[in-house]
């Protein structure tokens, strides 16, 4: 991909669709659509994390407009020998660029973004076909963008953090990791630690079945490898396994969490679970609007 250039075409194609979307928003009447970049996060994982850089690059040359924020989720060392990747991430790609480090030995170490989060985890051993510390990026952006979880690295290469299931109250010193994070000035340049040790059976707990390796690999199995089925991808507390649903199960069920039932009804019609709806409200970033369409919630009605 690299000697191909071909992450530089992938990166084209994913700018030309957020422009796509805009232009028809754009020509339409509906008042709530994508008008401006701003509206825009690009996330990508290892090698994804290039082309979500380049992304916001292609967007930036275009339209002169800057996606929200820029998550690179753990990427990935460029070839020693050949074609090498050069300043697909760095700061200014958009509004704010948060770079997530968790293996030294597959990804980048260096500093590249507005803020730096390098991540430390317990030691485990397996032979899933994600690189133990390398995955540990894709769950931490899961167990955030789902709002499962609420984590906060502290200033520093070596801190602590935080995991809470509710919005936590960052103090000056912490910052929010995932998608929710929001640039602070006194931020900017800084490398910011978190660490699982200890805590990651809370982490896999609250992951749930989005811990088992079949959710995200099973259809790339091919003849002649064995099917993960129930396989856990890390170690940690069994994650959640129901048994005896039909297969509509999932009609009712939140698509906010994927675990509570749908019991609460915006006034914009979207629902989800009422513990979703409080969690999400809680947050500054909510301003009382609904989390899928943007619109102002004037009710919500629950029902059981």
């Amino acid at each position: 991909m690299v000697t191909t250039q071909r992450y530089e075409h992938i990166a084209k194609l994913a700018g030309d669709f957020v422009l796509g979307v805009r232009e028809k928003c754009v020509n339409s009447n509906r008042r709530f659509c994508l008008r401006h970049l701003s509206q825009v996060d690009v996330s990508g994982f290892g090698v994804g994390a290039h082309i979500a850089g380049r992304t916001c690059q292609y967007l930036q040359q275009t339209l002169r407009q800057r996606p929200r924020i820029l998550l690179a989720l753990d990427p990935i060392k460029t070839p020693l020998l050949g074609t090498t990747i050069k300043d697909t991430i760095k700061r200014g790609d958009a509004d704010y660029v948060q770079v997530i480090h968790t293996s030294q030995e597959v990804g980048i170490w260096d500093q590249l973004g507005d803020v730096d989060i390098y991540v430390r985890s317990d030691s485990q051993s397996h032979s899933d076909p994600l690189n133990d510390e390398h995955g540990i990026a894709f769950f931490i952006h899961l167990a955030t963008s789902t709002k499962r979880l609420y984590l906060t690295a502290s200033s520093n290469e070596n801190g602590i953090g935080t995991v809470s299931i509710m919005p936590p109250m960052t103090k000056a010193i912490e910052c929010l990791i995932g998608v929710y994070g929001f640039p602070k000035w006194n931020d900017i340049g800084k490398r910011f630690g978190f660490s699982l040790d200890n805590r990651s059976s809370l982490f896999w707990r609250e992951m749930t079945h989005f811990a088992w390796t079949d959710i995200h690999l099973n259809s790339q199995l091919g003849a002649g490898v064995r099917p993960f089925g129930r396989t856990k991808l890390f170690s940690g507390t069994q994650p959640e396994v129901r048994v005896n649903e039909s297969s509509d199960s999932d009609d009712d069920e939140c698509t906010i969490c994927c675990k509570n039932k749908i019991n609460a009804r915006l006034s914009c019609n979207h629902e989800m679970c009422h513990t979703c709806w409080i969690r999400w409200n809680y947050t500054p970033e909510s301003q009382n609007k609904c989390p899928m369409c943007k619109q102002t919630v004037t009710s919500v009605d629950k029902f059981s």
